[in-house]
């Protein structure tokens, strides 16, 4: 989505989106990069009709019943991480490509009071 910079967090009226298929299983690490070109090719396809004004903003409080909105905030992740031992193994895996990126702390499970990390190799 490209929209208004403003003051809240991610509150600005939207200009322009693109829409993409997210292939099942994919590990976030890829859809953080598949995102990434998706973006540039939304920004390409928008920069003229951008500095010519040409577009319409759309307020994001009218889309909210239509599609729903959230945002999660940075230290919420170390909550995001945590696998319950009793959830089924595809939700297992679910969480686990959902959370799991290199260079950040892995998702886990709290084991008898202790951490017990998941990598890519765990599934």
């Amino acid at each position: 989505t490209l929209h208004v910079l403003d003051n809240g967090i991610d509150s600005g009226d939207i200009l322009f989106e693109r829409r993409f298929e997210i292939k099942e299983k994919t590990w976030v690490e890829d859809l953080f990069q598949q995102t990434l070109e998706e973006s540039k090719v939304l920004f390409a396809e928008n920069i003229w009709k951008i500095l010519k004004g040409n577009y319409k903003r759309i307020p994001q409080s009218a889309l909210q019943n239509e599609r729903g909105t959230s945002y999660h905030f940075r230290n919420e992740i170390n909550t995001a991480k945590i696998i319950e031992e009793d959830w089924s193994l595809e939700k297992k895996k679910r969480h686990i490509r959902a959370t799991f990126k290199e260079g950040f702390e892995p998702p886990y499970s709290i084991i008898n009071g202790e951490k017990k990390y998941y990598s890519k190799d765990s599934l």
